[in-house]
């Protein structure tokens, strides 16, 4: 949700609501709010892939090259997120 939005409809980010983005973009640092965000490696990812078309182009299909990668993603906690509050249930048990 636009943040101007919710400053329209009188919500507090982050006391009322949370809000969390996906790229790390440099975005993410230029309003007042700083957004937390998932933060990927892009270059990695790029030098990954035009190595993958480099190889698929100089050696055709080969199993010596993998057909997926999986990158391990890193949560950047800034200013747009706020620790989840406990119910009134769970306060009782604590």
């Amino acid at each position: 949700m636009h943040y101007s939005l919710l400053r329209e409809l009188n919500i507090k980010i982050p006391e009322e609501i949370s809000n969390v983005g996906f790229d790390d973009s440099l975005l993410a640092e230029a309003s007042e709010i700083k957004l937390t965000s998932v933060k990927h490696p892009k270059e990695e990812m790029g030098q990954d892939a035009a190595k993958w078309i480099v190889n698929a182009i100089e050696n055709g299909p080969s199993n010596d090259v993998p057909s997926s990668i999986i990158y391990e993603p890193e949560l950047v906690i800034r200013s747009s997120t706020a620790a989840r509050k406990k119910s009134e249930s769970e306060s009782l048990l604590t």
